[in-house]
């Protein structure tokens, strides 16, 4: 994957596992067996231009996990926002449309 991202051979040696060789493509050019001593020789182009993936960085990476944590939050940040807003029972005092308020009229009997 990498190889094809950034446009280069990639030369994996491991000291256990595989060994490989692989194009800038993507194919593999060669490998060992697993576990296998082995040498790998083989002639790999050398490249100089910078690909998309190399001069962007991890930016959009960056940028993908932060929408990614927006996301999880905006519901929970909403809902504590309107557990403060109504703690009475969702209704805050003058929040009723205009010709819709109640008149309550008090008398005290005496």
């Amino acid at each position: 994957m990498r190889a094809v991202e950034h446009g280069r051979a990639v030369l994996v040696a491991a000291t256990s596992g595989v060994s490989a060789v692989i194009a800038p493509d993507g194919r593999v050019l060669s490998r060992t067996g697993v576990y296998r001593p082995a040498f790998l020789v083989a002639t790999v182009p050398l490249r100089d231009p910078r690909t998309l993936a190399d001069r962007m960085g991890a930016g959009p990476e960056w940028v993908l996990a932060l929408l990614g944590l927006a996301t999880l939050l905006a519901p929970l940040l909403r809902r504590r926002a309107g557990r403060d807003r109504g703690a009475g029972g969702g209704s805050v005092a003058g929040s009723r449309p205009p010709g819709t308020q109640r008149r309550v009229e008090a008398s005290s009997a005496g």
